[in-house]
């Protein structure tokens, strides 16, 4: 389980931009059947919500190779240019 607090107003939740309050909580599960990895993540926001929203659960097969690996990209490319929202903060 990862929980956190502690987040700054000035991101977004989804996709949509959903806002959130500096008061977002967001509790992490994890949990791993054989090859099954399952992730589900619940947030609270008492400023901004009702009553906590709950990800549907993320499910993914883990590749049997145990040579595997996952090609490891550069943070902050050319790419997020198109997802910047200023030049201090993206």
């Amino acid at each position: 389980m990862v929980d956190s607090i502690g987040f700054n107003d000035t991101s977004w939740l989804d996709i949509g931009g959903y806002f959130h309050s500096e008061n977002m909580h967001v509790i992490e599960r994890l949990h791993r059947d054989g090859p099954t990895l399952t992730w589900q993540a619940t947030v609270e926001d008492p400023d901004v919500l009702l009553k906590p929203w709950v990800m549907n659960p993320r499910v993914q097969k883990l590749n049997p190779d145990p040579r595997a690996v996952l090609p490891e990209t550069l943070p902050c490319s050319e790419r997020d240019l198109s997802h910047l929202v200023t030049k201090e903060h993206h």
